[in-house]
């Protein structure tokens, strides 16, 4: 098989990064708030917990999918990180107590996220990396 660049960056968003950020909420927010972490983690997602939780199991339901759910942590995507940094910035980033950092720290996580979205949802064609001409490349057709 060969390795295009949306197979690399599906590996680094989607398996590395999503897999470290989930094991540090669960850890960080199991530490402070202990038995409540659960509560605390839904609390951005309160209209839609349920949805994403069925939206996760279903396949797993119908057998079509064996992985199993560790816990409600487990449940998250990328896409949900931007809220659960935002409403618990103090608690998970405890060296920013005046939330400094806040705004580029969020910036951050919403742009991978928007790397995320195209790998989700791929065209046939592979990203190409792209100069930007400050050394620095970009992901993009």
């Amino acid at each position: 098989m060969v390795h295009e660049n949306m197979v690399i960056c599906y590996q680094g968003i989607q398996r590395v990064y999503r897999n470290a950020v989930v094991r540090f909420l669960r850890s960080s927010l199991s530490e402070v708030f202990l038995h409540n972490a659960t509560d605390k983690l839904k609390e951005p997602f309160q209209k839609e917990w349920e949805k994403i939780k069925n939206d996760a199991l279903q396949a797993r339901k119908s057998g079509e999918l064996e992985s199993k759910i560790i816990d409600e942590f487990d449940l998250l995507s990328v896409n949900h990180f931007f809220n659960v940094f935002d409403v618990h910035y103090k608690v998970l980033l405890k060296d920013d107590p005046d939330e400094k950092h806040k705004k580029p720290f969020l910036n951050w996580v919403k742009e991978i996220k928007n790397l995320r979205d195209p790998l989700s949802h791929p065209s046939e064609e592979d990203f190409t990396f792209v100069s930007l001409g400050n050394g620095s490349h970009n992901l993009s057709k």
